[in-house]
């Protein structure tokens, strides 16, 4: 009350330019901070994508080791050109693993100072929401490449899993 009654006072003094920039005013600070909280929910949004990446690729490497494990115990068992064969494939694995690993952290680096640029430019709402769509765009492509390169480390996984079995098989009948 006290607030409203300390306004009235002052918008009594006041021209009615002075009336109109300070509603003015209002009006844009009310817009940026509608802004920031968009800000606030993209970089939300953008976390917990990272976190699902993150969560995908943890449950794939441990799925990985597991079938890694298991195929080397077979291959101890095993010997000659085959044995050869699988760990040269394990270790084809674990390399592109690693690479995938890499790409994702240059990927979080990436976006981390693109949103971390994205905070500090204030030039614009166009300017924002085409700096905004381009991440977006790059954060989709990312993700269908991700996609694609687990479709393969999986159609690999498969095909190890078969050759290995395959070899179980033919050595119960030796």
């Amino acid at each position: 009350r006290d607030a409203v009654a300390s306004q009235t006072k002052v918008n009594s003094f006041m021209s009615k330019e002075e009336k109109e920039e300070l509603i003015e005013l209002r009006r844009e600070v009310t817009e940026y901070e509608l802004e920031f909280k968009t800000l606030k929910n993209q970089d939300i949004t953008i976390k917990k994508l990272n976190a699902k990446i993150e969560d995908l690729v943890a449950n794939q490497e441990d799925e990985l080791q597991l079938e890694l494990k298991k195929a080397q115990e077979h291959l101890a068992q095993t010997e000659g050109r085959r044995a050869t064969e699988a760990l040269e494939r394990e270790a084809a694995m674990g390399r592109k693993l690693a690479s995938l690993e890499l790409e994702l952290k240059a990927e979080r680096a990436g976006s981390d100072a693109t949103q971390a640029s994205l905070l500090e430019a204030d030039e614009g709402a166009n300017q924002r929401e085409a700096a905004w769509e381009a991440q977006r765009q790059i954060l989709v492509d990312d993700a269908d490449r991700m996609r694609e390169q687990l479709h393969e480390v999986k159609m690999e996984r498969d095909e190890f899993n078969i050759k290995l079995e395959a070899m179980k098989e033919g050595n119960t009948h030796i």
